[in-house]
């Protein structure tokens, strides 16, 4: 795509009301970036995205931030079709304000770059592709800034790493994890987070649910758990949400 092309694609986008979704694009130069950066919508979609340079995703980043400064909207930025995150790109995406943004497309960062990508000042951070969380990542993700961190990718914790994310204070959204230790659901119980989502979990022990409902946090919700006839396990199904959740 050419700067020609990306401004007629972003008047349209914008005479008709609506977002802007680019998602056979595949590559992105600096000038088209800066274009895009321009649009004045909701949401800007790049989901085919493969390669980002630094220079082009520092320009992506500053997409929507005047109407953010003048309006206080909050615009959305997905780039789920992103495998690999430099540091240096991951520092430039981390100017980005708004509301979600989603990498989803990233199976795994280095300890450099989640430190990078972490301080980024949206809503929701999407990561759902990341496989495996180590106490380094999980120290820079309890640190994010927002509210909600998507990390339905990762299927096992270590206690260590939960150590370092029962610090946020967020919704953490686990909905790839499908059991729970006990020695994981006591470190559990020690989260401060105003959510937990964990809509992959079918099935919990019965130290599991007397560990669980010591929770320091908000929320708990499993909405797909069978649950027991125990007391304990009638006593944290009434204080669970209940809800079912998006992966």
């Amino acid at each position: 795509m050419n700067v020609t092309d990306a401004e007629k694609m972003v008047k349209q986008a914008q005479d008709e009301g609506r977002g802007l979704t680019l998602d056979s694009l595949t590559d992105l130069t600096p000038e088209v970036a800066q274009v895009l950066a321009r649009f004045n919508g909701r949401f800007i979609h790049l989901n085919k995205l493969r390669t980002l340079s630094p220079e082009a995703a520092l320009a992506l980043s500053k997409f929507a931030q005047e109407d953010l400064a003048l309006n206080g909207a909050a615009a959305s930025l997905s780039l789920d079709g992103l495998t690999e995150l430099s540091v240096e790109v991951a520092k430039a995406l981390a100017a980005f304000q708004g509301f979600t943004f989603s990498l989803s497309g990233l199976t795994s960062l280095s300890d450099e770059a989640m430190s990078a990508l972490a301080k980024v000042k949206v809503f929701t951070l999407n990561l759902n592709g990341i496989k495996v969380l180590n106490p380094s990542s999980a120290k820079a993700l309890a640190s994010f800034p927002g509210s909600e961190l998507g990390l339905s990718g990762v299927e096992t914790l270590d206690v260590e790493t939960c150590k370092y994310l029962a610090t946020y204070e967020g919704t953490f959204i686990f909905n790839g994890i499908k059991t729970i230790s006990d020695e994981i659901a006591s470190v559990l119980a020690e989260f401060k987070c105003r959510e937990l989502i964990l809509a992959g979990v079918t099935s919990l022990t019965e130290f599991n649910c007397t560990q669980l409902l010591k929770f320091k946090g908000g929320n708990l919700a499993f909405p797909n758990v069978k649950w027991g006839q125990s007391d304990s396990a009638k006593r944290l199904k009434a204080m669970t949400t209940g809800r079912t959740w998006r992966d």
